[in-house]
């Protein structure tokens, strides 16, 4: 309390981040003397014997108002008996509601059993992202009230564990309609369900499952009563789950096991699979182990805990998938090695060209499909055009891969017939040719198969004319040519407008236009963007566009383009290499329509500090999904503007992003302090390019500074001022823990190489490889990779320098040598 006094209401660790208490005898009355405003993360776990159900009341109550917006991880543990609990719902509930911006929330230890307040205490902000608690002796409807709350205040869940105890109604059987809330979890990458129940699961549940949570990575299904899911279950698995990493649940190896002839899916992604409290029959280990081998591939880890799990360690993230490795395990795991060793043997001496039809070393259809098709797609086409001729099991699996990407449209039509060069229109058939209803099945046979497109316009060797097109299209009602096209890639500088709708069928998730101003005009580029909105409304996760137009045509094309944009809840990826952006609410319009958007690149055009400013704004609402932002601002009007970090604070709310490049048209001014708000606020940022283009640049001393602040920091570009005091090395006091490639821009290097040396020795490592350009970088190498390339700048400084810097790293390792 003496303390206290003198901090007034900072509390007397005013820049406390993290807080674990774990009050066993002390009480309460403590600890509200160190939960200052600052606080970010709350553990709490209280004993009985620490306080009263009233003392914790009245904690959590004044806790609610002295960290009101604060909190991003909170964890309660009390020992209380549930009924307890239920006295203390509203205080608890009461306190996380303000917490608004909570993204974590553990109740390990919170046991739940009254009915009535089941609903209250799973009430959770909307922000919240991982969740773990526990249900007592809770009855079917309990349970899905207590998931549907739970679901509804945060639809964005990434995490949830969740264990259902207690004896009342132990040997249960649950399905999925009792879960059925979970479903509406689209973001989820890791569920663990675990309780005293029998889970029953049916093929077509568990593909359910599959097509609700698509990106999950790790699954946990613990059921501590009945003999667990049928082990054959584990093809619907793996035909449902392509992303699954880990998974971990209780199978029952009793039933019929299928044989590997009749699998028809193997995990795509997994890297860990662990059998729970597992019982493998004497007489079965063979059967399981070519099971398995089939369902998994020889990178998957499996293991076999032949023991109940600890709820307890679940809850609280303490449980490992590392379990030891009995002899069951490991004879299961001999037989798996061996099946793969014969499919590689088999492989190789097909390559050899040893084996025959019928031979002693087996036909080609013991070889798992699926393995072929693994094969097929590390293969190139001249290989899968050659598998295609050898058995007819292969020849599908072999033209999809083949078909897969095409260059141009000219391979496909010519199944039709020979084609003929009609002018500037491209190729058409010979007008006397009749088209067979063979040749119209096999190219919708071969088309059906196409997955990506480029199409050029441009080049008259390999167009395709207009009328052979709409000849095709009236064959392809519907789905378009390409009724299974993923991606396409247009560049058009002519006719190809009146043909791009052809080849946008409602599958299309990846566009880049490319578009020529030479003779096409701003209005058929409106008209298609247009069509676009309409046609694959909600479908695109990656869009690119690029014209030629001057800045006044593409501010008349911005109200076509919002007009897509708001109709792409799914995009993930939004880039505008070389187009302008004239309109503020295009950034506006996109994310607030892409609420999961990952990347945007860039350029505004004679936007002011405000209008930019509210630009970032848009962009720092996506701030828990950005990972990805290059941007440029140019603009004649502002070159002798200076930008701080107060006029781009925004970017500052970027949590998650990994890639930040930004080229101003202006002068960029950064304190020490601001090069440490910026590493606080971009923990995981990778690479990182500041590049404005007046102005002498960041001093280098501030290296240093970059140096402490930004750990993770792999590649890193910007002009620097070297005019200045270069430090010595005994003044560096900081060095890059991961970067292996800096490039200094604007920089000149004269009698100051030596020094200059010396200073870059210290701050970066020797793994580090750094480049001097004497020139900055244009807009359009910061906002497109194909122009952006580091190693396209060697000169005699960087030798030079290189040199002087590897002396100075073997004097310190022949000092270190010597000791």
């Amino acid at each position: 309390m003496r303390t206290l006094v003198v901090h007034s209401n900072a509390g007397i660790l005013p820049n406390l981040r993290t807080v674990r208490w774990n009050v066993n005898h002390l009480g309460l009355n403590h600890i509200l003397a160190f939960c200052p405003p600052s606080l970010e993360r709350m553990s709490l776990q209280i004993r009985t014997e620490a306080a009263t159900v009233d003392e914790l009341k009245r904690l959590l109550s004044s806790l609610a108002s002295s960290l009101i917006n604060r909190l991003k991880f909170f964890e309660f543990r009390a020992d209380f008996f549930p009924d307890d609990n239920a006295l203390l719902s509203t205080a608890l509930n009461s306190f996380i509601k303000n917490q608004p911006n909570l993204l974590e929330l553990q109740l390990p230890s919170y046991c739940i059993r009254n009915q009535a307040i089941a609903s209250q205490a799973y009430h959770v902000p909307p922000q919240l992202r991982s969740f773990c608690g526990e249900l007592v002796d809770t009855t079917r409807q309990m349970l899905r009230m207590a998931l549907d709350e739970l679901i509804r205040s945060a639809p964005s869940l990434r995490r949830i564990v969740l264990v259902r105890s207690g004896n009342d109604f132990a040997g249960e059987t649950l399905r999925l309609v009792d879960f059925t809330p979970l479903l509406q979890l689209s973001e989820v990458d890791d569920i663990k369900l675990c309780g005293e129940f029998q889970l029953h699961l049916e093929p077509q549940e568990i593909q359910k499952m599959g097509q609700a949570w698509t990106g999950l990575a790790s699954l946990v299904l613990d059921s501590g009563a009945g003999p667990g899911i049928p082990l054959s279950r584990l093809v619907t698995f793996a035909e449902s789950f392509p992303v699954l990493e880990q998974f971990a649940a209780t199978l029952d190896m009793s039933g019929e096991i299928p044989l590997a002839t009749d699998i028809q899916s193997r995990f795509k992604s997994l890297q860990r699979l662990l059998f729970l409290e597992a019982e493998i029959p004497a007489d079965r280990t063979s059967r399981i182990a070519e099971f398995l081998a089939m369902v998994c591939g020889p990178g998957i880890k499996v293991g076999m805990s032949f023991s109940p799990l600890v709820w307890e360690e679940v809850l609280s993230g303490h449980w490992s998938w590392e379990v030891g490795a009995g002899t069951k395990i490991r004879e299961v795991q001999g037989w798996m090695d061996a099946f793969y060793r014969v499919q590689e043997s088999i492989l190789r001496m097909q390559e050899l060209g040893m084996f025959s039809m019928g031979g002693v070393l087996g036909p080609i259809k013991e070889i798992p499909l699926e393995l072929m098709r693994m094969v097929f797609a590390m293969s190139d086409k001249l290989v899968c055009a050659r598998a295609a001729l050898v058995c007819r099991r292969w020849c599908s699996a072999a033209l999809d891969e083949l078909w897969r990407s095409l260059p141009s449209l000219f391979p496909l039509f010519k199944i039709l017939g020979p084609l003929v060069d009609v002018g500037e229109d491209g190729h058409d058939l010979d007008p006397d040719l009749a088209i067979s209803a063979q040749s119209w099945d096999l190219f919708r046979s071969y088309a059906a198969r196409v997955r990506c497109l480029t199409y050029r316009d441009e080049v008259y060797k390999t167009a395709i004319s207009t009328g052979l097109i709409m000849r095709a299209l009236v064959g392809h009602p519907g789905g378009g040519i390409l009724p299974n096209l993923r991606e396409v890639h247009w560049h058009i500088s002519g006719s190809g407008f009146t043909q791009a709708p052809a080849f946008c069928p409602p599958s299309l998730e990846q566009v880049s236009l490319n578009i020529m101003d030479e003779y096409v005009s701003v209005d058929s580029v409106k008209r298609f963007l247009y069509g676009l909105s309409s046609s694959l409304a909600n479908r695109l996760k990656s869009f690119r566009l690029e014209t030629g137009f001057e800045p006044t045509e593409n501010a008349a094309l911005s109200t076509a383009l919002n007009t897509l944009l708001k109709n792409q809840s799914g995009l993930l990826e939004l880039k505008f290499p070389y187009y302008q952006i004239q309109d503020p609410a295009t950034i506006t319009e996109v994310c607030r329509a892409s609420t999961h958007l990952r990347t945007f690149c860039g350029e505004v055009q004679n936007f002011t500090k405000e209008m930019f400013r509210s630009c970032l704004s848009a962009l720092a609402e996506r701030g828990t999904s950005l990972r990805c932002i290059w941007l440029s601002r140019s603009g004649s009007p502002f070159e002798e503007e200076t930008i701080c970090l107060a006029d781009i604070e925004p970017m500052l709310q970027l949590p998650v992003v990994e890639d930040i490049r930004l080229w101003t048209e202006c002068k960029l001014e950064l304190e020490a302090r601001d090069i440490q708000h910026m590493g606080q606020a971009w923990k995981g940022l990778k690479s990182l390019i500041l590049c404005p283009s007046q102005g002498h640049g960041i001093p280098l001393p501030h290296l240093v500074t970059f140096a402490q602040w930004f750990p993770a920091l792999q590649h890193f570009t910007a002009p620097f001022d070297c005019s200045e005091y270069i430090p010595t090395a005994d003044k560096v006091s900081w060095r890059f823990k991961s970067l292996r490639r800096l490039t200094l821009l604007d920089v000149w290097i004269h009698d100051d190489i030596r020094w200059m040396a010396e200073f870059l020795a210290m701050v970066c490592g020797p793994e580090v490889k750094i480049t001097i350009r004497e020139y900055n970088l244009g807009s359009e190498e910061i906002l497109d990779d194909e122009a952006f390339s580091e190693t396209r700048w060697p000169g005699a400084e960087n030798e030079a320098l290189r040199e002087r810097m590897d002396a100075f790293y073997r004097v310190q390792e022949s000092i270190k040598r010597m000791g």
